[in-house]
């Protein structure tokens, strides 16, 4: 009996919070709608931030690379082979 009404509990709290969190979410993207309504900028500060992540993500790549040649040139300098590619 104890553990059929512990697990009843647990069956409602669990989707309480779902449906709890399924109403959050519903609302977060209404407000961020509303706020795409009220600013003309909105979608061009996101377009903004999205060019800026790609920017910096390629900078990353780019100085991963050269880092990289520059310790492959170091260890085929300290071999000795590095004209004999």
């Amino acid at each position: 009996m104890l553990y059929s009404l512990a697990e009843r509990v647990f069956v409602m709290v669990k989707w309480t919070a779902i449906i709890s969190l399924l109403i959050y979410c519903v609302i977060e993207l209404w407000v961020i709608g509303k706020e795409q309504e009220k600013d003309p900028n909105f979608q061009a500060r996101q377009d903004k931030i999205v060019a800026d992540y790609k920017r910096d993500k390629h900078e990353a790549e780019v100085q991963e690379a050269m880092r990289r040649q520059h310790i492959e040139a170091e260890a085929a300098a300290r071999l000795g082979v590095f004209g004999k590619r």
